[in-house]
């Protein structure tokens, strides 16, 4: 119980943000504040919820990597961890994904009046390009980056490295090509946007998870673990104080710079987050943990079913945004303590969750 507590206390903080980043994912499928007028609602988004998902990712990259890099790890130990990972992440994937897709499919054909055969060629193509209905690409992102980590058991540091390297300048390229007014750089960016219909995919974030995982790295960790965690947190405020200057500034003209402020900014984030001890004991750094994954899976059930209520009833949901973000917040945690703390609640969460 001893060493359970230590390690609990080391990661209690990520625990802590990983809570408050599910309410921001919410936040962001719900367009909160969006009511209030655009500049709030793009102040909010960009300059907040936008944090969230990359620090899921090299969340989730750090602690593989720190399974990965093991000195003493066999090269069959090796995918094998990668392999129990996926597993684990698939079983719910295909559950919530079929969900989603079903949802997605009769609200096209409900509200927005497709016939079935386009509804469900869109849901397919976003299925292959995205996620299912929407709600999982973040797994379906993981899922591909595993197997492109399963291959890569020999030199892994330097493989890991360059498909980092060349993911970055996948999440560059249609920035940087649509300054070019050129015939034929448009109809390569026409031609990659209608492959990758969003940004939701692993080309676009995963360099975050790639991020995390050479954290791992024993010369990073000299280097990012001799800083004390005060200045950590101030290092963390002055580049987000630069990205907001970008933002007001250039808006979202200068994307490039924002994105890789954005990238230092959650890198720096995590880590603090990491060394940073919180007086928590451990069933409640496990419960944030939990929840945040409860939050995640189940949280889009709910802005579907409060966008099909407001519709029901006659409420406008162009403006009460705020007003179903604030709903589903409480839903989706009273949802995700009521889980928690049901009797049957384990066998439940080993099979959705």
């Amino acid at each position: 119980m001893a060493e359970l507590k230590v390690k609990s206390n080391t990661v209690s903080a990520v625990d802590l943000f990983k809570c408050i980043f599910a309410i921001c994912v919410v936040a962001i499928h719900t367009m909160a504040f969006k009511d209030h007028g655009e500049s709030a609602y793009f102040a909010f988004t960009y300059c907040i919820t936008s944090f969230a998902v990359p620090y899921f990712f090299v969340c989730s990259g750090y602690f593989l990597g720190r399974k990965i890099y093991r000195k003493d790890l066999q090269k069959s130990d090796y995918r094998l961890i990668i392999k129990n990972y996926a597993q684990r992440l698939l079983k719910p994937y295909l559950i919530w994904g079929c969900w989603y897709f079903l949802i997605v499919l009769v609200n096209e054909i409900v509200r927005n009046h497709k016939n079935v055969i386009e509804a469900l060629k869109s849901g397919i193509h976003n299925w292959i390009v995205s996620s299912p209905g929407g709600g999982l690409w973040y797994v379906q992102a993981l899922l591909i980056m595993l197997i492109i980590l399963y291959y890569c058991d020999k030199h892994r540091s330097k493989k890991i490295v360059g498909i980092a390297v060349g993911l970055l300048v996948c999440f560059f390229i249609p920035d940087i090509l649509k300054f070019i007014k050129l015939p034929l750089v448009d109809l390569v960016v026409g031609t990659y946007n209608s492959i990758f219909l969003t940004t939701n995919n692993f080309v676009w974030w995963g360099i975050y998870f790639f991020i995390g995982i050479l954290l791992n790295e024993s010369r990073f960790k000299e280097k990012y673990s001799c800083f004390k965690v005060s200045y950590q947190w101030m290092i963390v405020i002055a580049i987000y104080l630069i990205y907001m200057c970008v933002y007001w500034i250039f808006g979202k003209k200068f994307l490039i710079v924002s994105h890789l402020l954005k990238l230092i900014i959650v890198g720096i984030v995590f880590i603090t987050t990491l060394n940073t001890k919180l007086n928590l004991k451990v069933e409640s750094s496990l419960y944030m943990r939990k929840m945040s994954a409860i939050i995640y899976f189940t949280h889009f059930t709910l802005v579907y079913a409060f966008q099909f209520l407001f519709k029901i009833i006659g409420i406008s949901l162009e403006i009460n945004y705020t007003f179903e973000f604030v709903l589903c917040t409480i839903s989706v945690i009273v949802y995700s303590h009521f889980i928690m703390t049901w009797k049957d609640g384990k066998n439940f969460l080993s099979g959705l969750y």
